[in-house]
């Protein structure tokens, strides 16, 4: 999961650098801040598994454990997946409109179908 978690950092720092770069853009300050935000990413990532560490949890879903750490790590996960697929929508690689509807809907810019 933590590896996964890495190369979808990465593809989100060469998709935004692509974005940035089409619409003319490219600022060292907001990549410094991009960068920051996935330095503490993995802060979190790190407090969460000491926090599971120090309380010894065990978590059972429907007969499976499962590690606080992986999914604080799932969920970063899903948040640079669609970065990086807005990313690419600003970068002009065409996406299909259910996947543009559902990044709407996400960020609160949209209504889900009904």
């Amino acid at each position: 999961m933590l590896a996964g978690l890495l190369v979808l950092q990465c593809l989100d720092i060469v998709s935004g650098i692509a974005a940035a770069g089409s619409a003319g853009r490219i600022s060292s300050k907001v990549g410094w801040r991009g960068l920051t935000k996935k330095v503490c990413t993995w802060i979190a990532i790190a407090l969460i598994a000491q926090v599971e560490t120090l309380l010894g949890a065990d978590f059972q879903v429907s007969g499976l454990e499962v590690s606080l750490r992986d999914g604080g790590a799932m969920w970063y996960c899903a948040i640079e997946a669609i970065s990086i697929t807005e990313n690419l929508g600003e970068a002009g690689v065409p996406l299909p409109g259910i996947l543009t509807d559902a990044i709407a809907v996400l960020r609160g810019k949209g209504e889900p179908a009904r």
